[in-house]
């Protein structure tokens, strides 16, 4: 089970649409809130933030990575290539998985099967 959390979160993201091609249950969030109320049991957390910039959400990263329910579950942030996500996320001290947009199909694939262990 994939958790994504996106601005543009539902059927039409393509993200949600490439790991539903590839037989993951998908939930897509479009509010932190909601995957923090949740208290998921998630094999993976996706966080399509290629809409968005990663300096902008660096504490709700931080709020997300430190909840109960979420500091278990690998996360994988995709992120506009333009903000040097690798760089914000290691100045923030925050362990995720990153990948610059534009991330392949098959590449966000193999990435999430690879975190999930399968």
């Amino acid at each position: 089970m994939i958790v994504i959390l996106s601005s543009h979160a539902g059927p039409a993201n393509p993200f949600v649409q490439a790991l539903t091609r590839a037989g993951a249950n998908v939930t897509a969030l479009s509010e932190p809130n909601d995957l923090i109320d949740a208290k998921p049991l998630y094999d993976v957390l996706v966080l399509d933030q290629t809409n968005e910039s990663v300096v902008q959400l660096v504490p709700t990263l931080r709020r997300l990575s430190t909840g109960q329910n979420l500091a278990e579950i690998p996360q994988l942030l995709l992120a506009r290539s333009a903000d040097d996500p690798e760089t914000v996320i290691r100045q923030s001290g925050l362990e995720l998985v990153i990948y610059p947009t534009p991330i392949r199909a098959n590449s966000l694939v193999r990435a999430v099967r690879n975190l999930a262990g399968s």
